[in-house]
């Protein structure tokens, strides 16, 4: 029998469901997922619906629900015959009726998007914390996929801006923020725990404001922020 992994939880705005994905994998270790779904479960009745599924060459992750609960952004990769990801980009569904959106390009490598209280939407690019000889840096864009604009601009293989996530009153993006205390190439001090830094910081919609969020010496990655009722 097949076996499943459920990841990226994400609760409704209005608290009483939650999204997550489901990878569907082969029986046995080792098995390559053969198809990948987005799911909510109702937390009053405990019931499971099905949005939508992919097949094992489009592989679909990390969505998130728009402001009124009516959206889902999410990314979907584009994979080689091979298995390899030759490209990824992000796209809003309407849940009412299936229509979809692409709001970046296959080769932006998107990923990890957030919707704000305004219905923009923040994400990062190339790289992320699993690629570390790119850049990836911080974008807004509008659901419609117009309006892209940098919040970061760092340097390939020197620093790395990743998983953004919204305060809920809209003033602040917080953030995993990766690079080498002295610097340096990041690839240099991997694992040398006196040079790598891995912390959460934040930033204002308008660029600005850069700050750390946590004390040097203190990991911190994928942050998550309670939802305000």
């Amino acid at each position: 029998e097949p076996c499943n992994t459920v990841k990226s939880a994400d609760w409704s705005p209005d608290g009483r469901r939650i999204l997550f994905t489901q990878d569907d994998l082969p029986a046995g270790p080792g098995g390559v997922p053969t198809g990948f779904e987005f799911k909510v479960l109702d937390l009053a009745s405990n019931a499971v619906t099905t949005i939508f599924s992919e097949h094992e060459d489009m592989p679909v992750e990390g969505a998130r629900w728009s402001p009124d609960g009516h959206q889902i952004a999410f990314r979907r990769a584009h994979l080689s015959p091979y298995g390899d990801e030759i490209g990824a980009a992000l796209f809003v569904r309407n849940l009412a009726d299936g229509h979809e959106r692409q709001l970046t390009a296959w080769d932006s490598f998107a990923a990890d998007p957030d919707w704000g209280p305004d219905g923009r939407i923040v994400f990062n690019t190339l790289g992320g914390l699993g690629d570390k000889s790119n850049a990836a840096n911080l974008y807004l864009i509008e659901p419609d996929g117009t309006g892209l604009r940098a919040l970061t601009t760092y340097t390939a293989g020197i620093k790395v801006g990743a998983t953004p996530r919204w305060t809920p009153d809209g003033s602040a993006i917080l953030f995993t923020q990766e690079e080498c205390w002295d610097g340096g190439p990041i690839a240099a001090c991997l694992g040398d725990a006196g040079r790598w830094l891995r912390q959460l910081a934040t930033i204002k919609p308008d660029a600005t404001g850069l700050a750390l969020a946590t004390f040097t010496g203190v990991q911190g990655a994928h942050p998550e922020l309670r939802p305000v009722h």
